[in-house]
């Protein structure tokens, strides 16, 4: 079999080069990521449209590297970059390649309006695309990244005099929880909370009942925070157990409009719960970002992760704008590059806090 690497124009009659733009384009969809990958490679930046979606910009991105012929190169490139494809790609440059299971000739995927299998269909081309223009499909281990990092995020009973406040909180140090300045505050006298308890693992189990909690009582006398920023950390009184994560606040990752986020929270002083649907982000500035995941009351400082379950927000209320189309409503949070660089000028050293 001719090997489609090293033949130019590429012939896209060859499975394995169509399932090979597959790959790509799963593992490497933001412009942002492709745009440096193929370039090094050798492929001109200026030969590629970057505005379309993922799978056209690797129909004209391997078609360049043939003419250049550095379409060996970009995929060796790309392997480093993404070590879980070497495998998959290793499989399609076999002889005899490994390619997706295909439908019978009998089952065609294009169905005529006519066809009794287009069932409640609309008719006038509105119906939702599968494939859009960013990759939502997800590995695996992301559910357990998750759930470890899930284990940083704490219910906080909070006490201002006779009242009392349900809020969020997450570790970002061995001893130091993070949450926002009006959970810690009282709001009118701008005074600490006189008692701050802290439940880890105040969650439901699998068979549906809850889990004993990790009770920790924190020192009132630690909290510090601001109030333009709406951030506050307290310390525990007691050490935390080393299975209880530590959130990093360094090395804060970039974020922009399109992104999907996702926060682990206690709503309502409910047991913790994730919110990772209807999750895009609308808005980023160097103070806050914006995003429609959801959130109540009682969440007030979760963490926001991406979706490498790394810290980039703060979340600490939610925001509506009345326009022409009716009122918009989205949630924010306080970028944590923002809360990271506050708490380092106020003398906070989170490698020992």
């Amino acid at each position: 079999m001719t090997d489609f690497l090293d033949s130019y124009p590429l012939d896209w009659t060859d499975p394995r080069l169509r399932e090979l733009r597959e790959v790509l384009s799963s593992a490497f969809y933001r412009p942002e990521e492709i745009e440096p990958l193929v370039v090094e490679a050798g492929v001109p930046a200026t030969a590629i449209a970057w505005g379309q979606p993922a799978r056209r910009m690797w129909f004209d991105i391997l078609n360049e590297a043939g003419a250049q012929l550095v379409l060996r190169q970009l995929i060796s490139l790309a392997v480093e970059r993404r070590a879980a494809l070497g495998r998959r790609i290793g499989e399609l440059l076999r002889d005899a390649p490994v390619l997706s299971a295909e439908l019978p000739a009998d089952r065609p995927s294009t169905l005529a309006a006519s066809d009794t299998r287009w069932r409640n269909f609309t008719g006038d081309n509105t119906e939702r695309q599968i494939f859009a223009d960013e990759e939502t499909l997800l590995d695996i281990s992301f559910l357990e990244r998750g759930l470890h990092c899930s284990q940083a995020v704490c219910r906080l009973t909070v006490t201002h005099g006779s009242r009392c406040f349900h809020g969020t909180g997450f570790r970002i140090g061995v001893s130091t929880l993070l949450t926002n300045h009006h959970v810690l505050f009282d709001k009118d006298k701008e005074a600490r909370a006189n008692r701050v308890l802290a439940e880890f693992r105040y969650e439901l189990g699998t068979d549906g009942t809850l889990i004993e909690p990790l009770a920790v009582v924190c020192d009132p006398a630690s909290i510090e925070g601001e109030s333009a920023h709406d951030f506050a950390i307290v310390s525990v009184s007691t050490p935390l157990p080393d299975d209880v994560p530590i959130l990093p606040m360094a090395a804060i990752p970039p974020v922009v409009v399109g992104d999907r986020v996702s926060i682990v929270q206690h709503p309502r002083g409910l047991p913790k719960k994730l919110a990772l649907h209807h999750n895009l982000v609308r808005h980023v500035d160097d103070d806050v970002i914006q995003y429609w995941t959801d959130t109540e009351a009682g969440s007030s400082g979760s963490p926001v992760f991406d979706r490498d379950w790394r810290v980039i927000a703060l979340h600490h209320q939610w925001v509506r704008t009345d326009g022409e189309d009716g009122v918009a409503f989205r949630n924010q949070g306080r970028r944590a590059s923002r809360v990271a660089e506050r708490l380092s000028e106020l003398g906070v050293n989170l490698a020992q806090a």
